[in-house]
């Protein structure tokens, strides 16, 4: 899986160098590629110390080409591990409180892709005997998909029949 991954990627990296997006001209400065397209989403991001409520929220814009599902014993269906996706906690230096702390990453899809791509995540780090190791578990999912649910409030707004 790990070697199908790096693949797709790389194929996606040079179609996106060399395979220029509908409508796009070579006098365009800004010009998007049909990998953006077709395969690109964005996610809203906000990162929160929760140790600090000083600390103001931070919120970015992330660019994506596939959505990670990331797999573990609790997971037995992909929307559940998309889900866990979008939100983590992360240890990075507070500037705040001079020291590293404890920040909850909470994301959502604010542009969904004509095509989306998942990636199942299976490797996990254990710790206690210092080796990765794989999941081989079985994840359901569905043939269509309606990823509603991992959209943002205006993306919702939007989609909304």
């Amino acid at each position: 899986q790990q070697d199908a991954n790096e693949c797709w990627t790389e194929i996606m990296r040079m179609m996106s160098e060399y395979l220029p997006g509908e409508g796009s001209t070579s006098t365009q400065t800004v010009r998007k590629s049909f990998i953006e397209q077709y395969f690109g989403g964005e996610n809203v991001t906000t990162l929160k110390c929760s140790e600090s409520e000083e600390e103001p929220e931070a919120k970015s814009i992330e660019k994506w080409t596939q959505l990670r599902c990331h797999i573990n014993t609790d997971v037995r269906y992909m929307q559940l591990g998309l889900t866990m996706g979008l939100k983590e906690n992360i240890e990075k230096t507070s500037p705040t409180l001079g020291r590293n702390a404890v920040y909850v990453k909470t994301s959502n899809v604010n542009r969904l892709p004509s095509y989306l791509t998942i990636n199942f995540i299976r490797f996990f780090y254990k710790e206690k005997e210092n080796i990765n190791a794989k999941v081989l578990k079985d994840i359901k999912f569905p043939m269509e998909y309606d990823a509603l649910e991992l959209c943002s409030p205006e993306l919702k707004e939007k989609l909304a029949p």
